[in-house]
């Protein structure tokens, strides 16, 4: 990767964030430790290194070891991984967006036949509300799920945008994640926009009689199914 002309600051700190990972103590493999130690011997030379050819030469390399150390961020050993904490969540994330037309499991028909048994109708319809309303709320989950590194995970993603190199679908997920993250804060979601929060709360109430009637259904169908007592019970 070539390095960032002029010289970038925030490669200082991305390349900060990296070696404190790579060097707690949680890791004794000696190669992490070497890296980390490589790496932190480059910045200490960059920052300290007199203005002039020499400190030049020393952001130069400096910058060049950080990027490619960002470069193989993915497979950096567990719990040094800049985005780990929101590894599990970002390939459902990308299946769950509620603004694509298309349901998640199945495109359900506009237009029924009008040999179409309206039984059958009426539970394709709630199938399909199921379906939408179901994936709305795995995306307030799916943002729970890092509220608690939200603000870990904003700054990286704040710096890896500052490095002036188009950003890569990590990036970019977790931004949208983060996002995602912010939506989850009921009252937040509220205050921002209060007509999807009334939205979402008509999604939840449509799931009550869908899961109501299944309920119904279900529990008819046990008690069908239930052996008489013995004569001895």
């Amino acid at each position: 990767m070539e390095p960032l002309q002029p010289f970038n600051p925030a490669v200082i700190e991305l390349g900060r964030r990296l070696v404190d990972a790579l060097a707690s103590e949680g890791h004794d493999d000696v190669l992490s430790k070497w890296i980390a130690h490589h790496i932190a011997s480059l910045m200490t030379e960059a920052e300290r290194a007199e203005p002039g050819a020499r400190r030049a030469e020393a952001e130069r390399a400096c910058m060049e070891g950080v990027l490619r150390l960002w470069t193989h961020r993915s497979v950096l050993p567990n719990g040094s991984r800049p985005f780990e904490n929101a590894e599990s969540a970002l390939n459902t994330l990308t299946k769950l967006d509620p603004t694509v037309p298309g349901s998640f499991y199945f495109r359900l028909r506009d237009r029924h036949d009008e040999s179409d048994p309206v039984e059958g109708v009426k539970w394709l319809r709630s199938a399909e509300a199921v379906d939408l309303a179901a994936r709305t709320l795995i995306r307030f989950c799916l943002g729970q799920a890092v509220a608690k590194d939200q603000s870990g995970l904003t700054e990286l993603v704040e710096l890896a945008k500052s490095l002036d190199a188009p950003s890569e679908w990590d990036v970019l997920l977790v931004s949208s994640l983060v996002e995602v993250g912010k939506e989850s804060v009921p009252e937040e979601f509220a205050r921002r926009n209060a007509a999807k929060a009334r939205d979402l709360s008509m999604k939840v109430a449509s799931l009550i009689p869908v899961l109501q009637a299944l309920q119904k259904d279900l529990d008819g169908a046990l008690d069908d199914g239930k052996p008489s007592p013995s004569p001895t019970q």
